[in-house]
């Protein structure tokens, strides 16, 4: 299954012809987005790499591991979307840092990563043909004019899902 993506880089992005957006942009800086980036420390990138192959679709690039051996990893592609495994040997679980992946928001950084589809509800009923863990159901967005559903991806990273 293919799916249209593009980053989700702020909330503004999604008031595009809807309600007045928080802060006032003439999107010259980037443009239109086109896709999406983003890389992962992980336990066990083979692992990993699969999950996204079988649940999402993607394909792998490439696969590796760096000239000193201290850190294997995948880059996987998907209807432009890039995501960047790395299996470093001196990561730490989430765990040690923080109760539980759910609890990853107070933790500094990044917590989730989304992408914005063009058939939500086609997105929605693949990944649950596909056994995906569903962290979130199928719902109107609270503060933006789409729906929205998160699935945790097989180390527990949470994937958010946007379409009208």
């Amino acid at each position: 299954m293919r799916f249209v993506t593009t980053c989700i880089l702020t909330v503004s992005l999604f008031f595009q012809g809807g309600t007045a957006p928080l802060a006032q942009s003439d999107g010259a800086v980037m443009g239109k987005v086109s896709g999406a980036f983003f890389a992962l420390s992980v336990a066990d990138v083979a692992k990993l790499s699969r999950w996204y192959q079988e649940k999402l679709g993607f394909r792998a690039l490439s696969q590796g591991e760096s000239p000193n051996k201290i850190a294997k990893f995948a880059i996987l592609e998907g209807a432009g979307t890039i995501i960047e495994l790395i299996q470093h040997s001196q990561a730490k679980p989430r765990g040690g840092v923080a109760p539980s992946a759910s609890d990853a928001y107070l933790i500094h950084g990044i917590f989730k990563v989304g992408m914005v589809v063009a058939d939500l509800d086609g997105v929605y009923r693949e990944l649950k043909k596909r056994d995906a863990p569903i962290a979130y159901d199928l719902m109107r967005a609270k503060d933006v004019p789409m729906r929205s559903f998160s699935v945790r991806d097989g180390e527990g990273n949470l994937i958010q899902f946007f379409g009208k």
